[in-house]
């Protein structure tokens, strides 16, 4: 009986710990779950290109060594990330000095907790799909020094990377030292120019930075110089910019520095109390923004709304100058001066060439009831000079509508100069057809001029003529019209 009751007494004590077993069992499950995670977290997945080969690259603190991974050319969609929720892609160009592209060029990509992932291209464009948790990341060279950092996942991730390795630089015996410059473009239109290197400057000194296009200061901005490695870091945003090589430069000016650090730097780059410094003292060097296939189709775009602007301001010319010659012929020459001018009008007009072209210009098409019995009707003349003209011209008057202004800054300005001048010679030669009517000037043909109407109207053809021949061998446009 007292036996029974023992086993009895042990069974119940046997079931009651069943639960906590089970417990016990379910919660060395878990942590051996968070042990892979943990695992995982310290892994970094990077796709080389082809979808289906993401593999895991383990941190330098693991036995095997990081692999190098050689890029094959693929079209950026067939990139298919590890992890999506946390995948930054990397597309872009590396250049060296003197080149056009890196060839063979070793890059390596270092998380903020030492993952690393080494690299080859072997054509300077590279295209790899990175999924991290740990940043900034950062991308070096061979030297190790820094060519570009993403700093967060929520940092905008650009479309388009493009990089370039620069020599040292003697300038100032090398007291800012740029090693390499990055141009980043995102998806809403806007880039981001940062320029990589060191400087012997003590950190918290001001730097100021420059990109230009040609002559043209296309940003500028100021930097603070800290120890993290960026020179300069410029914004710009979306606007019409074009691709191609830009100039940046790196500035300090002694004007904006305290004293002291003004001695330090005058005997850095050896020069003695009683000399002067510059006004500033920079490094420079060149970028390529955006692709060269995007520059020969915008090359193509400016060159096509150059050639249309030229057609029209010569088209225009023609039909004002036969509407007010015709206008003279019709009336009594009163001037020796009109009749000297006259064969080489008369040989303008006749001009074959000219008559076909202008056959085509719809403004001269609308022309032909200008005339009724009686004479020249000025209610139409005016309709052209003021209306239908003048709207004709208006968007390509606009600077503004000048596709990519900052290729050719001064061309950007010309354009629109021409129409000016247009509208110049149609109100001299419109104060001339009336006067051969015999009629007082309309009041809205009065410019600022400084000689008389035949006199600038002279002047006005000359300056039409040789600006649209400059314009056409500037951007080798061949032949539009004489």
């Amino acid at each position: 009986m007292r036996c029974g009751t023992v086993i009895a007494g042990l069974l119940l004590v046997g079931l009651a710990a069943v639960p906590f077993a089970i417990v016990a069992m379910l919660e060395d499950a878990e942590e051996k779950k968070r042990q892979e995670k943990s695992v995982r977290d310290r892994k970094v997945y990077v796709t080389p290109g082809q979808p289906g080969t993401t593999r895991p690259i383990e941190t330098p603190t693991t036995p095997v060594a990081p692999p190098v991974v050689t890029r094959v050319a693929p079209p950026v969609e067939s990139v298919t990330p590890a992890d999506p929720g946390s995948a930054v892609t990397f597309v872009g160009a590396l250049r060296l000095p003197g080149s056009k592209r890196a060839i063979n060029r070793q890059l390596t990509l270092t998380t903020a907790v030492g993952e690393r992932v080494v690299f080859t291209n072997e054509s300077g464009d590279f295209s790899f799909v990175v999924s991290s948790n740990h940043f900034p990341m950062t991308l070096s060279d061979s030297s190790a020094a820094p060519i570009y950092t993403q700093r967060s996942f929520r940092e905008a991730q650009p479309t388009y990377l493009n990089i370039e390795l620069l020599r040292p630089t003697r300038r100032f015996k090398g007291l800012i030292q740029p090693r390499a410059v990055s141009a980043s473009r995102f998806a809403d239109g806007s880039h981001r120019v940062r320029v990589f290197g060191e400087t012997a400057l003590e950190a918290g000194q001001s730097l100021f930075a420059y990109l230009l296009s040609s002559t043209k200061v296309v940003s500028s901005g100021l930097h603070y110089h800290s120890s993290d490695g960026v020179l300069a870091d410029m914004l710009l945003p979306a606007r019409n910019l074009h691709s191609g090589r830009f100039q940046f430069k790196v500035a300090w000016k002694p004007s904006s520095a305290d004293p002291a650090m003004i001695d330090t730097v005058r005997e850095y780059v050896g020069l003695s109390p009683a000399d002067g410094l510059p006004g500033e003292l920079d490094a420079r060097g060149f970028i390529y923004i955006g692709r060269p296939e995007e520059e020969s189709a915008q090359e193509k775009e400016i060159r096509d709304y150059c050639r249309k602007a030229l057609v029209e301001v010569q088209s225009a010319r023609d039909l004002i100058l036969i509407i007010a010659w015709q206008v003279r012929a019709r009336e009594v020459a009163t001037t020796a001066e009109e009749k000297e001018d006259w064969h080489q009008e008369i040989a303008f007009v006749e001009n074959k060439p000219r008559q076909q072209a202008l056959a085509k210009y719809p403004p001269f098409q609308s022309s032909d009831g200008m005339w009724r019995k009686g004479g020249m009707k000025l209610r139409r003349w005016r309709k052209l000079i003021d209306e239908k003209l003048p709207e004709r011209w208006k968007p390509l008057r606009d600077p503004s509508n000048f596709p990519y202004p900052d290729k050719y800054p001064e061309i950007a300005v010309r354009v629109p100069a021409l129409f000016a001048e247009l509208n110049r010679l149609t109100r001299f030669e419109s104060r001339l057809l009336y006067e051969a009517m015999g009629e007082s000037p309309d009041e809205r043909d009065y410019v600022d001029s400084n000689f008389g109407p035949w006199d600038e109207r002279r002047l006005s053809i000359g300056r039409l003529n040789r600006v649209s021949k400059e314009l056409i061998e500037q951007l080798d446009l061949g032949r539009t019209r004489d």
